[in-house]
């Protein structure tokens, strides 16, 4: 192993994989707006799961829960007649709210 002024080799390839693979991962937990779909079956018509694209189903409590602690940047929580739902931020350019 040649080791020149403090450098290791390899290291580049360890923060280059490192940075490729964190924003992947970043891409699949933090889903856009637009990538997040209510699945119905709730009372009323309200979406008791939602399907976000690399995930899957995923119950509406734990996407709820997600969005309050920042995961899905473009989407926010409201409350209708006591039940929170995900709900998208607006988008003037398009129609993309969940059940679009």
């Amino acid at each position: 192993m040649n080791n020149t002024e403090g450098e290791i080799e390899g290291c580049n390839f360890i923060l280059v994989f490192g940075t490729t693979f964190y924003s992947i991962f970043e891409d699949l937990i933090m889903a856009k707006g637009s990538s997040i779909y209510g699945n119905g079956g709730g009372k009323n018509g309200g979406n008791d799961s939602y399907t976000v694209t690399g995930r899957g189903e995923v119950s509406r409590a734990k996407l709820i829960k997600e969005v309050k602690q920042g995961q899905h940047p473009d989407t926010h929580v409201y409350k209708r007649a006591g039940v929170e739902y995900a709900r998208n931020n607006p988008n003037h350019d398009k129609p993309d709210n969940i059940n679009d």
